[in-house]
């Protein structure tokens, strides 16, 4: 081994992913729709009422951070049950 090399430091492991529960997925989707400016998506739920979405993107950001996907980007995809749309997720996520 050279004289010069630097130490060999052991990397971190990633930062697990903290878990999302309906509640706080309800909390999303409604700061969601107000910091994007989504007021279209309002007549589709009145008084701000996600119960019957924020369980399905609470499960969403479950599935794909166990797939391999960064939590970060599983948050921002469970955003996507407002639209009652299918997503298919390659590698790249």
């Amino acid at each position: 081994m050279a004289a010069d090399a630097p130490p060999h430091r052991a990397q971190a492991p990633p930062p697990t992913a903290p878990p999302m529960t309906a509640a706080q997925c309800s909390t999303k989707l409604r700061l969601h729709i107000d910091r994007e400016q989504k007021l279209g998506l309002l007549q589709f739920f009145k008084d701000y009422n996600f119960d019957a979405y924020a369980p399905k993107g609470a499960e969403m950001y479950k599935q794909l951070v166990s797939k391999g996907c960064p939590w970060e980007m599983a948050e921002q995809f469970a955003m996507l049950v407002l639209y009652d749309l299918v997503i298919l997720v390659g590698r790249w996520c």
